[in-house]
């Protein structure tokens, strides 16, 4: 009898299905780390108890109140998920659990207690599926319904893959290929298209404006450029494409800088800027008198906007308030970098900085000449990626490290944690109260200079992916742009050691 209960036992241990709970990442709670990427296919839908779920291929599971039809956190790697792309998804309403499969695994959400459990075998006969096919629709200006698709700007045709009927309160949900989510009224025949997430996956440029985050990158193979804009109290994402928005010629965003009358992106086909009161794009090259259309980074103070390039500073000066009083005022030739790579431009309170591909250069606001700080002290003649000016001195990047530099002693402390390596490029270098960040190709590194301690953030903590190209803090909140889209970081939960 003994021998019998032992036997069951092991039998028992080999072939009940292996779980493991992820709450978060280690460490973590949901929702310190959230990650947003381009929802343009929708392969399932489920409708909950309280909310919609969208699987998507690139951005997890969607998720939407069903009452309020406000966008929630979406369910990513961050949150545990062996993939964000997502095979199939299935609700089971005894239980309250939201089966998720993916290319990497199967798994349960449990929504009452925020846990996900990878493992189990996921339940086909829950999948929600409706041939929810109308013959008419009503649809956003641009766009004509025909059963089974939408044909879209550029005569580009897109085909719903996902429909679920919610009868409960006059619903449809549909997935629309290369838009993303849709909800139809099925009273009065309208599709809403509800976009979500970054227009493109690769984002190069973020910054916000304390209202609005404005986000660009490169598009993805075969589609096309656009930038982003998300509202960040409302949730609503605004998607701008070029070649259809007016003044938007193209998108190929590697820097963006946000003001109260307008946000400026700088793309690989000039400079563009956008009039938030007139909600108006207009596009500045060559012809305009920029040294390049290649633009790597911008500065507005005042009046002036700095304008850096693949070859050279350029300084454009407002003379009005309306877009078409902007001209463009030259610099010296011999006073421009002509011919540099111009990464950053910062300015503080009597200074103003610039990192080239040949180190630093600073003059006073006022000033004509430029200075540069003694290479054989900052680190070589290397290039000077990034720059923070702070009441302490001066926060460098150059590649493989981090450099704090006071300019008063000439003392330099430089910050390589392990894992960040001697050739990543530091992308970016941004302060929030004590804490300095840096957005590097390796990971988002985290400086408390107080305690001289640091600590390289990676895809292990809830980064969407391990580099790091942009950032930009909004309240507690710090937002990264990569090449996977967006991640979203609650700043408190850090710890930094």
């Amino acid at each position: 009898m003994k021998f019998s209960l032992i036997l069951t036992g092991i039998i028992l241990i080999i072939f009940i299905p292996q779980f493991e709970v992820y709450a978060a990442k280690a460490g973590y709670t949901e929702g310190d780390w959230v990650s947003f990427g381009p929802a343009r296919t929708v392969t399932s839908i489920a409708v909950g108890r309280d909310e919609v779920y969208f699987g998507t291929t690139d951005a997890g599971v969607l998720r939407m109140d069903k009452y309020s039809e406000k966008w929630g956190d979406p369910l990513t790697t961050s949150d545990g998920l062996p993939s964000n792309n997502i095979l199939r998804i299935a609700y089971d309403p005894d239980k309250q659990e939201l089966w998720i499969d993916t290319d990497l695994g199967v798994g349960i959400y449990e929504t009452t207690f925020q846990d996900f459990i990878f493992g189990g075998s996921f339940p086909s006969e829950l999948v929600q599926s409706d041939s929810y096919r109308p013959d008419d629709l009503f649809t956003e200006f641009g766009y004509s319904y025909f059963p089974g698709y939408v044909l879209g700007p550029h005569g580009r045709k897109h085909h719903i893959t996902a429909s679920v009927v919610d009868r409960s309160n006059y619903r449809a949900w549909v997935g629309i290929n290369g838009i993303g989510p849709a909800k139809v009224n099925t009273r009065a025949y309208d599709m809403e298209f509800l976009r979500f997430g970054p227009y493109s996956e690769d984002q190069r440029a973020i910054a916000d404006n304390g209202e609005t985050l404005f986000a660009g990158g490169y598009p993805d193979p075969g589609l096309y450029e656009g930038v982003t804009f998300y509202d960040l109290d409302g949730g609503e994402w605004l998607h701008y494409e070029s070649g259809i928005e007016p003044g938007l010629p193209g998108a190929r965003v590697n820097c963006a800088y946000a003001g109260d009358e307008a946000i400026w992106f700088g793309t690989n086909t000039g400079l563009i800027r956008y009039d938030t009161y007139e909600r108006k794009f207009r596009p500045y090259t060559v012809f305009n008198g920029l040294y390049s259309d290649y633009v790597s980074t911008i500065y507005v103070d005042g009046d002036y906007v700095w304008v850096g390039t693949d070859n050279g500073l350029n300084l454009l000066k407002f003379t009005g308030d309306k877009l078409d009083t902007l001209n463009l005022e030259g610099l010296p030739r011999d006073q421009s970098f002509f011919g540099q790579f111009v990464y950053d431009v910062q300015f503080d309170e009597v200074f103003m900085y610039v990192g080239t591909q040949t180190g630093i250069y600073y003059r006073t606001r006022q000033g004509e000449f430029w200075q540069r700080y003694n290479p054989g002290i900052i680190g070589g003649r290397r290039d000077i990626t990034a720059v923070l000016p702070t009441s302490r001195g001066l926060w460098l990047g150059h590649p493989g490290e981090v450099i704090f530099f006071n300019p008063a002693d000439e003392i330099r402390t430089g910050y390589n944690p392990p894992g960040l390596g001697g050739s990543a490029n530091i992308n970016d270098i941004i302060a929030y109260e004590d804490i300095i960040f840096a957005a590097t190709d390796n990971g988002l590194l985290a400086i408390r200079p107080s305690t001289a301690q640091s600590r390289l953030y990676t895809e292990d903590d809830g980064l969407i992916v391990s580099q790091v190209y942009d950032l930009t803090t909004h309240r507690e909140y710090l937002w990264c742009a990569t090449p996977r889209g967006l991640t979203r970081v609650y700043i408190p939960a850090l710890e930094i050691y």
